[in-house]
């Protein structure tokens, strides 16, 4: 078919875009889109749907001489069809990829545009058993122009996934490194290949390497598909023509993941050491789809639902709206309900108005967690997540609130009322733990220990550390009084300690835990590469607490315990009135079991239970 007739089958079909050549000019070449208005398609193949039945659109291929450069179209019948009633149909999930070079569908007669990846997917499948069944394509089943009615089939997403007799996950098109990850991975799974043999000598090196591969696949990056793997019955992973079982992948990922995180030897270190942006992104696959199912969805609470959208902090969507209405199906049906798709408002009221649902939801500030960021965007207030750039926080498991009740209001558009304890300020911070001359308090082996103690305190990097000190029953490290060059502090030692007892303590303590310390150096000198976060470092404060932030506060910031919130908080004031704007949850030694404020509500009444009468109302801005 050349250039010249499809353009008058698509003259024909009553719509005002035309294909131009890309330059090669042959039957074979590529097409470019060229769009003369913005109408499209609400004519025929698009009758109505009724939202009141739950109608979604399904089409089948039909058998034609389909080129794979697009040069015959593809053909397909499409009808409506109730979600609500019994009916067989497969459903894909595909990265739409580029739309620059796209190819057509004939739909019913009328020729519609698709990605090439689409396109790539579908010619795949007619070489299938699946080329006759009903199948649910979001490309082609829903009218991508007609906005309503996009806003009223994304809320049917999760049914059309999780009724679907198989969701066909189009990864990309094959090479010899995809094809020897997925059988390497089918391996793994099978139980075909276990042990320190994975990922030893060349073999494993070649491994790696294919897993690079692998997880390049744009498919692994995108928000809408993780809902349509995680909520589907039996879910079948394609890469070009080789297909295998999508839990076989995810699984053996974990396998991968837990081989990393409790063992170590020479092949397992050397891919750990030269190819950490592939240990990133297993990872963070595993953190998505070992940790998310059909099942956590129904039941999540609190922070729970936090850690659901932090796992998603390295997915990407084209359209910004895409990354609240991307997890629709992965929250509970209550959450879900409360938020109305509406693809006409702008991206900061849409995170805005989630990020409040959220939080009145869960009773729980929790949302904070993934506030913070490196370049604050003027459109979002400072407590709005910026969903488009998370970074997965740490600092969850504390109490920093404890023994308050989560108090928040909103009374005007961008701003957000709390309860707050000033704890403390930031005096000094820095990329690297700040000059408190250590080396004046221990020598040799034991300031070694100490630095790699502190390099510990990430919990969400090195939960050994936490664990450390639960089972050592220390009551903390309290490094206290970092820029007046005062010894450490284990406790609360008497005024009369000197610097030989400090150290002296501190000794005596070290020595008690350096067995676990230094299984815990060695894992962190082999991790130490991996989920590195731009802008991390230190802080200091007045009295002496040392914390750890993913954004940098500035001296003179306040570090704030918000009733409903599990961890401290850097705030900056924007004047006298009471208004703060959040710089970034943070760990704060000292601060993270409600210790502070009980010890406030002590100090003023007499009575630490009262720790709702030291806090104060400020406003988030």
């Amino acid at each position: 078919m050349t250039t010249q007739s499809l353009n008058e089958r698509l003259r024909g079909s009553g719509t005002d875009i035309e294909l131009v050549p890309s330059g090669l000019g042959s039957l074979g070449s590529t097409f470019n889109w060229r769009q003369k208005t913005q109408q499209r398609w609400f004519g025929q193949p698009y009758q109505p749907l009724d939202p009141s039945k739950r109608q979604i659109r399904l089409i089948k291929l039909l058998s034609s001489d389909v080129q794979a450069d697009g040069a015959a179209p593809l053909k397909c019948v499409i009808k409506a069809h109730s979600l609500d009633s019994a009916s067989i149909y497969d459903a894909i999930s595909y990265c739409w990829g580029s739309s620059v070079d796209s190819r057509v569908i004939d739909v019913g007669g009328q020729l519609v545009p698709i990605t090439r990846n689409l396109h790539a997917a579908l010619v795949t499948l007619q070489m299938t058993e699946t080329a006759h069944t009903w199948l649910w394509i979001d490309a082609i089943s829903i009218n991508q122009e007609d906005v309503d009615e996009r806003n009223a089939q994304v809320p049917l997403m999760k049914d059309i996934f999780g009724q679907a007799e198989t969701v066909h996950i189009w990864l990309g098109p094959q090479n010899h490194r995809t094809d020897l990850a997925i059988g390497k991975l089918d391996d793994i799974y099978c139980g075909r290949l276990r042990g320190h043999a994975i990922l030893e000598g060349d073999d494993g090196v070649a491994l790696v390497d294919a897993l690079e591969a692998l997880t390049q696949c744009l498919w692994w990056k995108r928000v809408w598909v993780v809902q349509e793997a995680v909520l589907a019955k039996s879910p079948i992973a394609h890469c070009g023509t080789v297909t295998v079982p999508f839990i076989n992948l995810t699984k053996a990922i974990s396998s991968l993941h837990t081989l990393a995180m409790v063992d170590t030897y020479a092949g397992l270190d050397a891919t750990l050491r030269n190819y950490p942006h592939v240990w990133n992104a297993l990872f963070h696959t595993y953190r998505i789809y070992n940790e998310i199912t059909a099942e956590t969805a129904k039941s999540l609470i609190d922070d729970d639902i936090v850690d659901q959208i932090g796992n998603l902090a390295y997915c990407n969507a084209t359209n910004a709206r895409d990354y609240v209405y991307g997890l629709l199906g992965l929250l509970p049906p209550a959450v879900a309900a409360s938020i109305k798709p509406d693809y006409s408002a702008s991206v900061h009221l849409i995170y805005e108005d989630f990020a409040v649902k959220l939080m009145l939801r869960t009773k729980s500030l929790g949302m904070l967690r993934l506030c913070g960021r490196q370049h604050r965007c003027s459109d979002l207030p400072s407590w709005v997540p910026d969903f488009r750039r998370l970074s997965h926080r740490g600092y969850w498991g504390h109490k920093a609130a404890s023994g308050t009740w989560h108090f928040l209001e909103q009374s005007k558009v961008g701003e957000l009322d709390v309860h707050a304890y000033m704890a403390d300020e930031v005096l000094a911070v820095g990329q690297s733990l700040p000059q408190i001359r250590l080396f004046e308090i221990l020598d040799g082996d034991e300031s070694k220990r100490l630095r790699i103690l502190l390099q510990s305190w990430r919990s969400d990097h090195l939960p050994y550390f936490n664990m450390l000190r639960e089972e050592t029953r220390q009551s903390r490290l309290s490094l206290s009084r970092f820029v007046a060059e005062e010894p450490i502090h284990l406790s609360d030692p008497g005024d009369d300690d000197t610097l030989a007892q400090l150290a002296a303590r501190f000794k005596t303590w070290l020595a008690s835990v350096i067995p676990a310390l230094t299984a815990g150096a060695e894992k962190d000198e082999r991790l130490s590469a991996i989920d590195i976060v731009e802008g991390e470092g230190f802080f200091v404060t007045k009295q002496g607490r040392l914390g750890i932030a993913y954004v940098l506060p500035q001296p003179g910031d306040s570090v704030a315990i918000l009733a409903g919130c599990s961890y401290a908080v850097a705030v900056r004031s924007g004047g006298a009135d009471g208004r703060y704007q959040v710089v970034t949850p943070c760990y704060c030694d000292g601060m993270m079991r409600g210790e502070v404020i009980r010890e406030a509500a002590g100090r003023r009444f007499g009575d630490e239970k009262r720790v709702a009468d030291v806090l104060e109302k400020i406003t988030l801005v």
